[in-house]
């Protein structure tokens, strides 16, 4: 009995143990990107296009290989008397009084096959190779936004977390403070109005944390819906995020910049794929040769398909050869079109790296300077805090003012938070500088 009551207890509370265990795992950085990939609509249309090049492709390949078509039919027909021979009334004829009933069976087989069509069906093949390869590297760089999406909002998240851990020790020593200027107020030792001073000081700090919680929350909802999930589910994220930041010379990064972004290929097989366009379009003025086959029999009964092939036979085979000498200019305008295509594409390419090396030297310097800010806050943070100790000192002897501690303080609180920015900051802009380079294709 007391074992079945233990049996009964263990399944009623389960489910809270499973779902404490649920809410309370923590996601790493990996999680979260490997859940932007696999639930982002975006990189899903992304897929769908990409496989629809492929088909686009393999079809391509279609032109070149031989059509072969199959048919069959079968009827069943009545022709009833007629007073007419061979277009001149007769009137009443007994051999065609007769109502005349029966079936008919046919079946037909055709080939054909292009032997030149101004070279459009090669011509295509290429073009459509270039087009697969293009919607390839366009689908890693729908990939490459994703990954550095979640990798900014995942650091931003760290990032107000920490903020949201700055405001709070913020509010704790203004409370401390207040604590302590009013004991010094019942004693006599400091006049009331800074026991008001030191309630302002709390009331601004604890203001300051309410809109810090309300920007992490944001932070937070901000994740889940990059990667799939409730804006308001529950999220726990790890904070132990390290990167190896290797950067190397500025020319060699734009070079490698230029050789390996995905936007940057995919513009360059654009215009592989545009002068091939060119090309299809000046093909229409040649002209077109095929060959055909048919084979074909009628009868009027169905075993007769397939028995006595040597009668009830036709077949026919050929050449047919055609030519469009004027079509309304419709060909040249296709071909000045495509022309004005390709030149679009190869001023969006110019655009597109100049674009890219402005980039990347922009990321690059700001970079350098994240990490010099970096180095000067650290020290910027420690002076802090002992100008804040100082002031504490100076005014519990008495030496020093409430406002020159408070002013301490808020340069303690200030330097906290510049120096955790600018570290999530840099952590930010690599990626982002990854990404301009091309190296998370392959993450």
């Amino acid at each position: 009995m007391a074992f079945r009551r233990l049996v009964f207890i263990f399944l009623l509370f389960l489910p809270f143990f499973i779902f404490g265990q649920t809410e309370s795992e923590k996601l790493t950085l990996d999680d979260c990107i490997q859940l932007a990939l696999e639930n982002n609509f975006n990189l899903n249309l992304a897929k769908i296009n990409h496989k629809i090049s492929k088909q686009n492709y393999l079809q391509s390949y279609s032109s070149v290989l031989p059509r072969i078509s199959l048919s069959y039919s079968s009827s069943k027909y009545e022709q009833g008397p007629s007073s007419y021979l061979g277009g001149e009334y007769v009137g009443e004829n007994p051999f065609r009084a007769k109502v005349i009933t029966g079936r008919n069976y046919y079946a037909e087989i055709r080939a054909g096959q292009t032997i030149f069509d101004g070279g459009r069906s090669i011509l295509n093949i290429y073009k459509s190779k270039y087009d697969k390869m293009g919607s390839s590297e366009r689908f890693l760089s729908s990939r490459q936004n994703i990954i550095v999406t979640v990798r900014q909002l995942y650091m931003d998240l760290l990032k107000q977390k920490k903020l949201l851990a700055v405001k709070k020790q913020a509010v704790e020593r203004s409370r401390d403070q207040l604590d302590r200027v009013r004991s010094m107020y019942e004693v006599g030792s400091v006049a009331q109005v800074d026991v008001f001073r030191s309630e302002v000081n709390l009331g601004a700090d604890r203001i300051a944390l309410l809109n810090q919680e309300n920007t992490e929350r944001q932070a937070r909802q901000s994740l889940n819906l990059a990667i799939g999930r409730e804006p308001d589910a529950p999220l726990e994220i790890d904070e132990n995020v390290k990167f190896e930041k290797r950067v190397g010379k500025l020319d060699s990064l734009v070079q490698k910049a230029l050789q390996n972004n995905p936007d940057i290929k995919a513009g360059e097989l654009s215009i592989k794929s545009s002068l091939y366009d060119v090309r299809l379009a000046k093909s229409a003025f040649l002209p077109n040769l095929n060959a055909f086959y048919s084979y074909s029999r009628r009868v009027p009964q169905f075993k007769g398909l397939y028995e006595e092939f040597n009668r009830e036979y036709s077949w026919a085979v050929g050449l047919s050869l055609s030519w469009n000498v004027f079509n309304g200019f419709s060909d040249y305008l296709n071909v000045q079109k495509a022309k004005l295509g390709k030149r679009y594409a190869e001023q969006q390419l110019l655009y597109d790296k100049l674009n890219l090396k402005s980039k990347v030297t922009n990321l690059y310097n700001n970079l350098n300077a994240i990490n010099e800010i970096i180095e000067i806050n650290k020290t910027n943070l420690e002076s802090a805090r002992e100008d804040y100790r100082l002031a504490q000192e100076s005014y519990r002897l008495g030496s020093g003012t409430l406002l020159d501690l408070r002013d301490a303080q808020v340069k303690l609180a200030t330097a906290e938070q510049i120096l955790v920015a600018a570290e999530f900051d840099a952590y930010i802009t690599y990626a982002e500088l990854q990404q301009a380079l091309g190296d998370l294709v392959n993450y």
